[in-house]
């Protein structure tokens, strides 16, 4: 999911070539594994909280994925907890993974 949201980034930057010129940092926040910072660094904050009000479903796998943290990879989770993760990126057709790709 991450890589998703990076290629949408290129994409973005591909599209708007001076925002690396206008945002001097911009490249530099790329860097980051924060899901909600992809979102808004790929431009798509906007399209993802208009998605979330007609499509719960969404809003709730958005609510799981926001929680992962570069740290939590190292977690130890519980079954429940790690089918939970796993189901909010790839839900058909209601995960965050797919809601990426509706938008390439």
């Amino acid at each position: 999911m991450e890589c998703a949201f990076k290629a949408f980034i290129l994409k973005y930057v591909t599209i708007h070539p001076d925002i690396i010129f206008i945002n001097k940092k911009f490249s530099e926040k790329t860097w980051t594994h924060d899901p909600t910072e992809l979102v808004r660094l790929a431009d798509l904050e906007s399209r993802l909280k208009y998605d979330m009000t007609s499509n719960l479903l969404l809003r709730d796998h958005w609510a799981t994925v926001e929680l992962w943290t570069v740290e939590s990879r190292y977690q130890r989770k519980n079954q429940i907890e790690a089918e939970g993760l796993f189901a909010a990126v790839a839900d058909q057709p209601n995960g965050v993974m797919q809601w990426i790709k509706g938008h390439w």
